[in-house]
């Protein structure tokens, strides 16, 4: 029996990455039955025991990708060559690049107009992307303080998530004190009323999003800065501006040298 191949890469789902292990896997590898796994970080990826691993390694105009670099640099050995890496006990092998159009939105909440925009307190993204969209931010978000985050679709998935909550607590205040909360019956005082509005996710997955963005700016309007495709399927959003940087990309293909892979032992 063949073994399952896996890919690892920098998600959530609809990140660059992901976008680039789509257009690239199937195509460069003739594996229509690789499974892609996200990984939250890009260090987290590279430390996968996953078949293949999809990584961002540049663009043109923020430069090389540090975290991606550090990775390829801690290893000794990594290379092109199959046999000296297995020598060397390498843990992967470069085996493409893949050069992608990055193009950037400015993404704010559904509630929020473009008159308002000079309000927006925070931007969150990925550090490459805020580098890249550095001058746009100077011009049209001068105020906003800059959040770094794991990806660009983490940051629209954080914004989602305060965005939902922002409305929920808006309802509740224009309810006052005709609103009955409905507790669960197995805790009679619990601290907080159960909300369904976490864009599919349970509570503490929701929590553990948020973590991202510091608790000082949650209560006040902010942004996110990531790819169109990121915002699919992500309630209570809007895209305010496209293509406020618009860059080459570049991405790096990894597979795992001979006997690394988890699914290696498996026949």
């Amino acid at each position: 029996m063949s073994s399952a191949v896996t890919a690892a890469y920098l998600g959530p789902a609809n990140s660059y990455t992901h976008q680039a292990a789509l257009a690239l896997l199937p195509s460069s590898l003739t594996r229509p039955t690789t499974t892609l796994i996200p990984y939250t970080s890009i260090a987290a990826a590279y430390e996968s025991r996953e078949t293949y691993a999809v990584l961002p390694l540049e663009n043109t105009i923020f430069g090389v990708v540090q975290e991606t670099l550090g990775c390829l640099l801690s290893s000794e050995g990594e290379g092109d060559d199959e046999d000296e890496d297995e020598k060397k006990g390498a843990r992967w092998r470069i085996v493409q690049t893949f050069d992608k159009r990055v193009e950037h939105c400015l993404v704010v909440s559904s509630s929020c107009s473009d008159e308002q925009l000079d309000k927006i307190a925070w931007v969150a993204s990925h550090e490459q992307a805020l580098g890249q969209c550095a001058k746009f931010i100077k011009q049209r978000l001068p105020c906003a303080q800059l959040v770094k985050t794991p990806s660009t679709a983490q940051a629209a998935e954080a914004l989602a998530l305060l965005s939902s909550r922002q409305k929920l607590r808006q309802q509740q205040q224009q309810q006052n004190d005709t609103t009955t909360i409905s507790y669960p019956s197995s805790s009679a005082h619990p601290a907080h009323p159960v909300c369904s509005e976490n864009n599919g996710q349970s509570a503490d997955e929701a929590e553990d999003e948020l973590e991202i963005i510091p608790k000082q700016l949650q209560a006040l309007p902010g942004a996110a800065i990531c790819s169109e495709a990121a915002v699919e399927g992500l309630e209570g959003l809007r895209i305010t501006r496209k293509g406020v940087q618009d860059v080459a990309g570049e991405f790096l293909v990894l597979e795992a040298c001979k006997g690394t892979a988890a699914n290696s032992d498996r026949s």
